[in-house]
């Protein structure tokens, strides 16, 4: 008693409405997010990946059809949209933090570095929800058997999206750095930042600035 989404739906409708809300995702870092903090903007992002993860649950569970929401609009406004659009949000504070910590000197090596850790996280999530299918006997029917077993389709969703996502809330005031997403120096500010609305002191001229130490470029 699935949604049984058609092929041409999940292929063309669901991927619409994604790429629209990834669009949507970047409009709202460029306008709303740069004026954050980096911790701030990933223990939030966080917050709404797990909002979109209990719209998932809601159609598993049907309780989507006892309130009267079709599957395709649940599925739209959940994992089509909404966790499109967080993940945009997510990616992008990651992104614009690595460049921060980036050692002018070295900046090819050291973002190289960065990134490769954040590939190795990204993919041990991927092996850990591969064993958590295993675990759980969840069925597929992609080996051939055709054979399809979702009983534990709840727990999982409520373990790998919910439940360690959540885990990692505290670990991002030990782990974040507590400094604004955009520099003062480049206008954005910053959610708390002191120095706000102060003026800034005048920029080197050219010819300093190429014979000494500049911050990375954002």
């Amino acid at each position: 008693n699935g949604p049984n989404f058609g092929f041409t739906y999940y292929q063309t409708v669901s991927r619409l409405v994604g790429s629209l809300a990834m669009g949507l995702g970047l409009v709202i870092f460029h306008t709303v997010v740069t004026k954050w903090r980096f911790r701030k903007a990933f223990w939030m992002m966080t917050i709404v990946r797990i909002v979109a993860s209990c719209v998932d649950l809601l159609i598993i569970e049907r309780v989507n059809i006892k309130m009267g929401v079709p599957d395709k609009a649940a599925f739209v406004l959940g994992d089509a949209m909404i966790l499109n659009l967080a993940s945009m949000l997510d990616i992008m504070p990651g992104i614009l933090m690595l460049s921060r910590l980036t050692s002018p000197s070295v900046a090819t090596s050291s973002y190289a570095v960065l990134q490769s850790f954040m590939n190795f996280g990204q993919n041990a999530s991927l092996a850990l929800g591969v064993w958590l299918i295993e675990v759980l006997g969840i069925k597929t029917g992609s080996d051939g058997s055709g054979e399809c077993d979702f009983r534990n389709l709840t727990y999982l969703v409520l373990v790998a999206h919910i439940i360690l996502p959540a885990m990692c809330i505290p670990l991002t005031f030990l782990l974040i750095p507590d400094m604004p997403i955009m520099p003062p120096s480049s206008g954005g500010g910053g959610d708390g930042d002191e120095s706000g609305g102060s003026p800034q002191p005048p920029q080197p001229p050219a010819a300093a600035v190429v014979s000494g130490s500049m911050e990375p470029i954002i």
